[in-house]
């Protein structure tokens, strides 16, 4: 079930940011269409990377191509006067709204304590950051 609630709360998040970033971004119409076709190619290929399990293999294909390419993608568009002047024309209280969807990383501490996650990722990651590590004992006492 809890697949279930993290696959529909993902798929949700993915048309909400997808629609908000084209609908505030000061561009063209065809621009518009043509950065939603190529997150939505992105946003497919990543869907059947992960069914065909190459994510879950030893090669690390995840990084290389889900993680360093839009990021490089990201760093070349700021280069572009054009590009940079759309991506600074989203006004920031879309920016703040979008950042609304944090609140779901709750679900990483539901894995937790169904034993799916271990480590401290669950707790750091549901709390944000920082937050969650726990004072260093002293050594001569343990309180």
């Amino acid at each position: 079930m809890l697949d279930f609630i993290g696959t529909v709360i993902t798929a949700a998040l993915m048309v909400v940011v997808v629609n908000a970033l084209t609908i505030f971004m000061d561009v063209s119409r065809a621009a518009r269409i043509a950065l939603a076709a190529v997150i939505g190619v992105w946003i497919g290929l990543a869907a059947a990377v992960a069914q065909a399990g190459w994510l879950a293999g030893s090669r690390p294909i995840s990084v290389g191509l889900f993680v360093v390419v839009p990021l490089v993608a990201a760093s070349f568009a700021t280069a572009w006067p054009a590009a940079r002047q759309a991506m600074l024309s989203i006004p920031m209280p879309v920016l703040v709204a979008l950042n609304v969807a944090r609140v779901f990383a709750v679900l990483f501490l539901m894995l937790a304590a169904e034993g799916r996650l271990s480590g401290p990722f669950p707790y750091s990651a549901a709390w944000g950051g920082t937050s969650s590590r726990v004072p260093p004992r002293c050594r001569c006492c343990g309180s």
